[in-house]
């Protein structure tokens, strides 16, 4: 009695085939991946950015309100903050309601020459100004 067996397997072919699927989706993959990551990154930073935005105009308003102390238009710093430096820069103007000024803080975690320098974060307010 002669029995046939079947083998059971995948042919050269066929693993070949699945070899050059495989080849061309990994750098896709691998290039989203680095790519997710990267954005990530960058809106950790501009949340950082916000915070010291948001924490200098508090401390600008505190200072306006207790001590009668008001910023000056360009005034620029440089804060700490999660171990990296940032710097920011205030912008004051005045608006068409008297005593009302408007102040724009831009934060980079590189040096901001001027205004048109680019920036991480950008936060406005509105300060009733009563100087002495």
């Amino acid at each position: 009695m002669n029995s046939v067996t079947k083998q059971r397997g995948f042919t050269l072919v066929e693993v070949m085939v699945a070899l050059a699927i495989v080849a061309f989706a990994l750098p896709a993959l691998v290039s989203s991946l680095i790519s997710i990551t990267d954005g990530t990154a960058h809106m950790n930073d501009k949340n950082m950015a916000y915070w010291i935005a948001d924490n200098q105009l508090t401390e600008f308003r505190l200072k306006a309100q207790l001590k009668r102390q008001f910023p000056r238009d360009g005034t620029q710093g440089e804060v700490e903050m999660a171990g990296r430096r940032w710097f920011w820069r205030l912008k004051t103007e005045g608006t068409e309601i008297p005593n009302f000024n408007r102040w724009e803080i831009r934060v980079s975690d590189q040096q901001l020459d001027n205004e048109n320098s680019p920036a991480l974060a950008e936060l406005q307010s509105f300060m009733m100004v009563n100087k002495p």
